[in-house]
């Protein structure tokens, strides 16, 4: 009974750290497109290819924490298992 029971809750733990991962994930995004909006960038367009030092520094740390982030669910997955 007690393996059942550590089972649910490891699934339940990898569900909610999925659920947070994800969920800062489309928080992230929404925030570096309205940094984008802000600072007028177009990838599209050469002549907008001009990024301010912010948006480079938030970008970059952005994606350094969803790739911790995302360590840190496999790890738990690995684990867990």
């Amino acid at each position: 009974m007690d393996l059942i029971a550590s089972t649910i809750e490891a699934l339940l733990l990898i569900f909610f750290v999925s659920f947070i991962i994800s969920f800062l994930g489309t928080g992230v995004s929404f925030i570096i497109r309205k940094i984008a909006e802000y600072y007028y960038f177009n990838p599209f367009n050469i002549k907008d290819f001009s990024f301010k030092k912010e948006f480079f520094s938030l970008f970059r740390g952005c994606v350094f924490f969803l790739i911790i982030l995302k360590i840190v669910d496999l790890l738990l997955s690995y684990y867990l298992f």
